[in-house]
């Protein structure tokens, strides 16, 4: 008989945070808490790169698909 560990759930929506900003799911994309930013971003990784642009860029990224992902915009909060 073969013994089964039970897995640890972590969902894949869960809040975010980046460079102390939170990055949240709603809806079909992804909320920054950033101040005047009422924008929503097809991917959390386009979320990080809305806060690299606000902050100014970082010197180097560790991820490539940061770096392909942009800034895509799919709404606006209402």
């Amino acid at each position: 008989m073969r013994i089964i560990g039970k897995d640890s759930y972590i969902p894949e929506y869960k809040t975010r945070t980046y460079r102390g900003i939170k990055v949240k799911r709603d809806g079909n994309g992804w909320c920054t808490s950033l101040d005047g930013d009422n924008n929503i971003y097809k991917s959390y990784y386009s979320a990080y790169n809305a806060i690299d642009k606000y902050y100014g860029n970082r010197d180097g990224y560790s991820n490539l698909r940061q770096i392909k992902a942009g800034i895509k915009i799919i709404g606006q909060k209402e």
